[in-house]
């Protein structure tokens, strides 16, 4: 069973998601970003192990995360995980599934 655990507060940034089965931490997303026109140097970052998930597991949670991202006012952000999320539909940069955890 997987289940998600928010740590953040909802509608800001930054937004760190964990994804745990059966009490295990299997995956993390850590979206950190300013709102679009604030810091144009640096203006958003993700991090996530979507590669080392199931395939099903790893398109739910990048959805979750543009979403999240959408929501939190950083469309530029979404887009990068949109790519990623496409990228993963195709299986690229995924591991074979017998070696996600």
């Amino acid at each position: 069973m997987k289940k998600e655990m928010e740590k953040s507060r909802p509608g800001t940034l930054p937004q760190y998601l964990f994804l745990f089965r059966d009490h295990t931490l299997i995956g993390y997303l850590f979206l950190i970003a300013e709102k679009e026109g604030f810091c144009r140097a640096f203006p958003w970052w993700a991090v996530h192990n979507a590669d080392e998930l199931p395939r099903n597991t790893a398109l739910s949670f990048l959805a979750h995360g543009i979403q999240l991202s959408l929501d939190c006012g950083c469309p530029t952000l979404a887009n990068r995980l949109q790519a990623q999320l496409e990228d993963q539909k195709k299986g690229i940069g995924r591991r074979p599934e017998e070696a996600c955890r």
